[in-house]
């Protein structure tokens, strides 16, 4: 009876106003402004714990038994929101990935030995 009563049971839609507000222009301070948040260090931990939410969220996704359909769409909405919210920060703020630099000769000697060091099976 329960079952049935949870599959005949309507929803109920609320409407929420949301406030309207109007941004200024993204001019050349704003962007300035917003750009130099990239090197500031409270900003850098707010964006590790950022991505460090979205791979908790992953494993969660990955690992647990999930109850109920909700709970996995839960999962991979946060998911994508953590992921979205880190792109677009990213790109407002410039900041990239730094690019690998050559390695310097005692780094590459290193690299070497090691490459020699290998044995291949197989």
């Amino acid at each position: 009876m329960n079952k049935l009563k949870k599959l005949f049971t309507r929803t109920k839609y609320k409407i929420i106003e949301v406030e309207k507000r109007k941004l200024p222009a993204f001019d050349e301070n704003i962007s300035a402004s917003v750009a130099l948040l990239g090197d500031q260090p409270g900003f850098i931990y707010l964006m590790s714990k950022l991505k460090a939410t979205g791979h908790v969220l992953e494993e969660r996704l990955r690992a647990a038994t999930h109850t109920s359909l909700s709970e996995v769409q839960s999962l991979q909405h946060g998911i994508f929101w953590c992921r979205w919210l880190e792109t677009e920060l990213e790109s407002a703020t410039k900041r990239r990935k730094p690019e690998p630099s050559a390695p310097v000769p005692f780094e590459q000697e290193a690299f070497e030995q090691a490459q020699a060091m290998i044995e291949v099976v197989g």
